[in-house]
């Protein structure tokens, strides 16, 4: 078995984190003799826990893991359900799915929904779970902390209800962590400031190519409750005037009901403001300010000034994204805002799910 061969997992480790690699450059690099990479190989490619990138040819033939024998599964739990991904060794998607749940005994029609999704899956493919979880969570310890938006969600065991349930591997990231983790690898400036604006809430992750700041500090990146408005609106948090009171997808809804009387989704405030809607695009534009503003405090404190701004209020060059950069590049002071690199882009409904799985096999493979 892999895991009693110390040269086994060796072996396995190297080609993840380089890739197809033939005998000689794994004998190279590990430093072993020829005839005990010839024995290690020989196993790993009968249990095809690794095959050959060209099987018809013998020689100098570069060896890759074998996308069937190394399954990961991704998890997203928020608000009205869950997402699912799963990927191969490669990083490469294998399937999908996103499920509505009821909010009663949630942890059991998670628990219910993911044997659903992984049944396909022949069982000792499947070697680790990766859950991003909803609000706050405490990843040494595998717990889903606390939640200001599903009721009664606190301090619950997720590491052990899924282990109990599955035997496999489990590994616990934040959402926006994790939406990160699936995005970083297609940004190469470093290190990087990620802002998701989500239905439910406003994060922050902070990463770099080698690791993601809360993975030491899992309370971090509550953006969207630094407050914005002292005294203002109360928050579900039990605090008043965070963020996410003034700049949430929510608090901008809420707002436009208030002075419309009607109730619109994000897409139809958003297409208003586009249209030309005054009353649209003033209630968009001060949202906007409101986050720029708490941003740029952000970035004086950490001195960060490459940021992906991600959601559909945010995606494209729209009213709510120009007023956060307009007040993003008016208070961070100069000459740290001619150094600033803002974007923004719409955040697919799957990717805090593909982040927990990418996530969940960085783990995996780096523990064997």
């Amino acid at each position: 078995m892999v895991a009693s061969n110390k040269y086994a997992r060796s072996v396995i480790k190297l080609i993840f984190k380089r890739g197809p690699l033939t005998r000689s450059e794994i004998m190279h690099a590990l430093k072993m003799r020829q005839n005990a990479i010839v024995d290690v190989c020989n196993d790993l490619e009968a249990q095809t826990l690794i095959v050959r990138e060209e099987p018809d040819r013998r020689r100098n033939c570069k060896l890759k893991l074998s996308p069937q024998c190394f399954i990961f599964i991704g998890l997203e739990h928020h608000l009205t359900g869950a997402n699912f991904v799963a990927v191969d060794a490669l990083g490469e998607k294998l399937a999908s799915q996103s499920v509505e749940l009821p909010q009663d005994q949630r942890l059991d029609q998670l628990l219910a929904a993911t044997e659903k999704f992984i049944s396909p899956f022949k069982c000792d493919s499947i070697c680790a779970l990766g859950v991003s979880d909803i609000g706050l969570v405490d990843p040494p310890h595998e717990t889903g902390v606390f939640s200001a938006h599903l009721p009664g969600w606190r301090d619950i065991p997720l590491g052990k209800a899924f282990r109990e349930r599955f035997h496999y591997d489990f590994f616990l990231i934040d959402r926006v962590d994790a939406d990160c983790f699936a995005a970083h690898s297609r940004n190469s400036r470093s290190p990087h400031i990620y802002i998701n604006i989500m239905p439910d809430g406003i994060g922050m992750s902070l990463r770099d190519p080698y690791n993601f700041w809360q993975r030491h500090m899992p309370m971090a990146g509550e953006l969207g409750h630094l407050v914005a408005v002292p005294n203002g609106e109360l928050c579900r948090c039990g605090n008043r005037g965070c963020l996410e009171t003034v700049a949430g997808v929510g608090a901008v809804l809420e707002r436009l009901f208030k002075l419309t009387g009607k109730h619109l989704t994000e897409s139809e405030a958003l297409a208003l403001a586009a249209s030309g809607d005054r009353l649209c695009e003033t209630v968009l534009r001060e949202a906007g300010e409101q986050m720029g503003s708490i941003l740029a405090k952000v970035v004086g404190i950490l001195g960060v000034g490459n940021i992906t701004m991600r959601g559909t209020i945010c995606a494209g060059d729209g009213v709510y994204f120009a007023a956060v950069r307009a007040a993003l590049f008016k208070e961070v002071i100069y000459p740290m805002n001619r150094m600033l690199a803002i974007d923004s882009e719409s955040r697919s409904t799957e990717n805090s799910a593909l982040g927990a799985a990418l996530f969940a096999r960085n783990e995996y493979i780096d523990r064997l």
